[in-house]
């Protein structure tokens, strides 16, 4: 590996967040999952970032677990695995904790732990080289990084588990259709894309977005009363910002204005 395991780069209030480590497509190993732990610790403290997106450096996202830190280790007892590969996936999923929104930009091929890492973000776009390799069990092992979770809530519990069992890649377009990614673009457009999408959600009230990504959530396992109850909640704490303010007497002035050219 050549320099730090992931870098972090910022424009304006979007930070970009890249796995690098080119020669070995971006595994993830223990090294790499301490220095993204830190990095998303650092971002959740500045209060200034509104938008994170992730990518990976050179051809691919990620090739999944790193075989030399991570698959070593299965010649342990199960007993001593299972808490240092929860902590590992721990590591990576602390992005999950963010308030703010994510993205993932899947430049390459995602494989396995690197497909969890995609799915774990809000949104993905893919280049149209990007590829969803699902192929834990072609190594014989269970879903990691939260595959078993996240996958479903994506495609449904069928087609998850169709995924899951056949273990063969996802072309990008296949997984737009799928609800996997919502846009596929040419490669060179993939962090232009990316950026736009981070500038348009980032132009908005902070809070209400944070608040509606809470909400949203909320919703995979809350009763409806639960969410009305939090919507109410939630709108009535929009009405106290400036930019709700803003726009309510923008949308005056404009309904105004087009009732002066009707008249």
């Amino acid at each position: 590996m050549t320099g730090e395991p992931v870098l972090v780069q910022r424009e304006e209030d979007v930070s970009v967040l890249i796995l690098n480590d080119p020669d070995r497509k971006n595994a993830l190993g223990y090294k790499m999952a301490e220095a993204f732990e830190n990095a998303i610790e650092k971002i959740s403290r500045d209060s200034e970032v509104r938008f994170l997106i992730i990518t990976g450096a050179g051809d691919c996202f990620s090739a999944g677990g790193d075989f030399q830190s991570i698959i070593a280790d299965f010649s342990l007892p199960a007993v001593e695995i299972q808490p240092r590969v929860r902590r590992f996936y721990s590591s990576f999923l602390s992005i999950t904790k963010l308030p703010i929104p994510t993205l993932a930009a899947v430049n390459g091929p995602a494989i396995g732990a690197g497909f969890s890492l995609a799915m774990a973000c809000d949104l993905r776009i893919a280049s149209e080289e990007a590829s969803f390799h699902p192929n834990f069990l072609k190594l014989g092992v269970h879903p990691g990084l939260g595959a078993s979770y996240l996958l479903p809530r994506l495609v449904g519990v069928a087609k998850a588990l169709e995924l899951l069992w056949l273990a063969e890649p996802i072309p990008a377009r296949k997984a737009m259709e799928m609800g996997i990614v919502s846009r596929v673009v040419e490669p060179r457009r993939l962090m232009e894309e990316a950026m736009e999408i981070a500038r348009k959600i980032s132009a908005l009230s902070s809070k209400a977005v944070q608040m509606v990504k809470k909400s949203v959530y909320m919703a995979l396992t809350h009763t409806l009363e639960d969410l009305l109850e939090r919507e109410s909640h939630a709108q009535a704490l929009c009405g106290e910002t400036e930019e709700m303010k803003r726009a309510i007497e923008a949308f005056s002035r404009r309904k105004k204005g087009d009732r002066n050219s009707r008249g």
